[in-house]
Order: C-alpha cells, then structure tokens, then sequence
C-alpha cells in the first residue's frame, strides 16, 4: 500500500451513476478522493499529492564535532575505536559514546578531577 505522512487526511465520496451503450443502461459508482495536507491545502489526485510529499520531507542534519582539547595530542579515532570495540563487543548509542569520550577526556585532566581550579 501507498502511506502518507502523518497528518494527511484522505477523503473520498460515493457518486452512482449509469451510462447507456446499445440500448443498455449500466450503473456503476465512482469514488473521487481528495488528499488533505496538514497546512490544510487539498488535492485531488494522489500522484499530485506524492509529488508534495516527495519535495517537502525535512532532511535532519547531523554534525560530528571533536572535543575541543588543550592538551596533547589526541589519540586517532580508530585507536580509539579498537579499544572500546575490544572492550565492549555490542554496539554503541551516540549517549555511551559521549560519555565515554567525556571520561578520556576528564582522565587526562586531572585538574578537573580533583575540582582544583
């Protein structure tokens, strides 16, 4: 099936109708739907619909930044990588590996650990 995001409402209404060929009369029903946006524009046809989905999706951007250190050189990223890997075999959420990067962090700052400023 087809989905629209969420907040689109689709609506349709039931005409009957008949047509004649041949001296034969034939009834049938239609549905026309309309496609409702959540800024409240509405369209008739769902290929227009999709093509406004299509070029409204908001696209998150994420940034990676290195923290800002004042001492030494840092050790490499994959260095990094391979002891915490080596340490730890599950995968890593961004929250754990901020904190862990904090943790390094604070073990080379000693000053900041004894809370002498």
């Amino acid at each position: 099936g087809i989905k629209l995001p969420r907040g689109w409402k689709i609506f349709g209404r039931k005409r009957e109708s008949e047509t004649k060929s041949n001296g034969h009369v034939y009834q049938y029903f239609r549905i026309d739907w309309q496609f409702k946006a959540p800024d409240g524009k509405a369209y008739k046809s769902l290929k227009k619909a999709l093509d406004v989905v299509k070029h409204n999706t908001r696209h998150e951007k994420w940034e990676v930044l290195k923290p800002k250190s004042k001492q030494g050189p840092l050790t490499s990223p994959k260095k990094m990588m391979e002891s915490v890997m080596s340490s730890n075999s599950e995968y890593l959420t961004l929250k754990k590996q901020a904190e862990q990067e904090l943790d390094l962090e604070l073990e080379k700052d000693v000053y900041s650990l004894s809370g002498i400023r």
